[in-house]
Parts: structure tokens; C-alpha cells; sequence
């Protein structure tokens, strides 16, 4: 709940109750409009953060899982990312949503380059048994 959020709830429902007062209809919905939108921000903003809070816990309870961490990890940071790109897109935030952006990309860069390297590894190994292979 930021100050800016309050702020603008605030003008909203002044606008709105001057326009209720002098029978400005426009100037009563535009009034109404602003407090609303002003209101789904920081809800939204409120809700970012509780999905944040609760994919850190998850991330949390997985890492007692070693092996699969990193893979968790990169999925949670791209759905992360995803809720960040979405929270900026409904809240008009072009910077939370290019931030979100990002941070799905990096996480599916990750991923991918992970993936590659376990694939590399895995054909050094079949090259290296039927090395041995022969060898013997």
C-alpha cells in the first residue's frame, strides 16, 4: 500500500464528491474512475508482492532438493517474471512490466544453457565410453 496509491484514492473521491456536489455527472465518474483505478494498483501491487513472497517460499522448501534446485529455480524465476510483466501491464507500469520481461527471458536463457550443457556433457561421456570401449 504506497502513499501514491492513497494519494490518488484521495483526488479520485474528492473529484467524485465535487461532481456529486455541483451536478457535474462528468466530473463525478471521472472522479469515480480514478479512485477505482487508483485502488486495483495497489491491489495489484499488494498482490505482487504476496506471490513474490510465496514463490521465495517455495523456492525455499525445494532447495533441500539439491539436484533439482537450479531447474526450480529457473522455472520459478520465469513465472516470477511473468506475474511482474503482468502486474505492469494491469498497472500501467511500463518499468515493472519490462522488468518482468526480462527477468522471464534471463530465467529461459538459463534454462536453455543448462539444458545445453547437460547435453554436451552427455555426448563427452558416450564418447569417452566407446573410447574405452575400444580400448579394452
Amino acid at each position: 500500500m504506497s502513499l501514491e496509491e492513497k494519494l490518488e484514492q484521495a483526488k479520485g473521491s474528492v473529484k467524485e464528491g465535487v461532481g456529486e456536489l455541483t451536478g457535474d455527472e462528468k466530473l463525478e465518474k471521472e472522479g469515480t474512475a480514478e479512485k477505482v483505478i487508483a485502488k486495483v494498483k495497489e491491489v495489484a501491487k499488494d498482490a505482487k508482492d504476496v506471490v513474490e513472497g510465496a514463490i521465495d517460499g517455495v523456492k525455499n522448501a525445494v532447495k533441500k532438493d539439491d539436484e533439482n534446485t537450479d531447474q526450480v529455480d529457473d522455472k520459478v524465476d520465469q513465472v516470477k517474471g511473468s506475474i511482474k510483466e503482468g502486474v505492469g501491464k494491469l498497472t500501467g507500469d511500463e518499468k515493472t512490466e519490462k522488468e518482468g520481461t526480462a527477468e522471464k527471458v534471463i530465467a529461459k536463457v538459463k534454462e536453455v544453457a543448462k539444458d545445453a550443457k547437460d547435453a554436451v556433457e552427455g555426448v563427452v561421456d558416450g564418447v569417452k565410453k566407446a573410447i574405452k570401449k575400444d580400448e579394452e
